[in-house]
């Protein structure tokens, strides 16, 4: 008896909330907005997001270790990266380490997977969200005995305020 109690309660609010609903819509709430304004009085739009942002992607050939130079004036915002390197390697697990530097503190950024093994070559790749403050070094190392391969770096500069 109970379960039917709640189910009858239960549908005594959606019926409630659907009307509120449609009334709602019949009082004009989802009317649609028409703007008019002449082709020399254009309406101001505003741009969500930063304009500011440009993108940024590089790719590092490395025997063990590399830097990437963050501009003057810019943030470096690292989202993606990739590697690439030879199948011969002994070690069957791929990793990178990238170091940044923000507000003066150094972080080291281990990433290790398990390599994709195709025709000869390792892949390992990893959506990320890393910074590098302006004027900085940003080091990319492989770590081990892995040596001989790319890494494919993308993101975007931003303006440093």
């Amino acid at each position: 008896m109970k379960y039917y109690t709640k189910l009858a309660s239960l549908a005594v609010l959606l019926i409630t909330f659907t009307g509120l609903v449609q009334t709602a819509n019949a009082s004009g709430f989802a009317a649609p907005v028409q703007v008019a304004n002449p082709d020399t009085s254009p309406v101001p739009v505003r741009v969500l997001g930063n304009a500011s942002h440009k993108p940024f992607q590089t790719t590092v050939y490395i025997d063990q270790s590399t830097t990437i130079k963050v501009p003057a004036g810019k943030r470096l915002v690292i989202e993606h990266f990739a590697a690439i390197r030879p199948a011969e390697h002994s070690a069957p697990i791929l990793t990178v380490r990238i170091i940044t530097n923000v507000n003066g503190d150094f972080v080291y950024h281990y990433f290790s997977q398990p390599a994709i093994t195709d025709t000869g070559w390792q892949f390992a790749d990893k959506m990320i969200k890393l910074y590098a403050d302006p004027a900085t070094d940003v080091n990319v190392v492989y770590v081990g005995d892995q040596t001989g391969g790319m890494v494919m770096i993308s993101g975007y500069l931003e303006d440093a305020n």
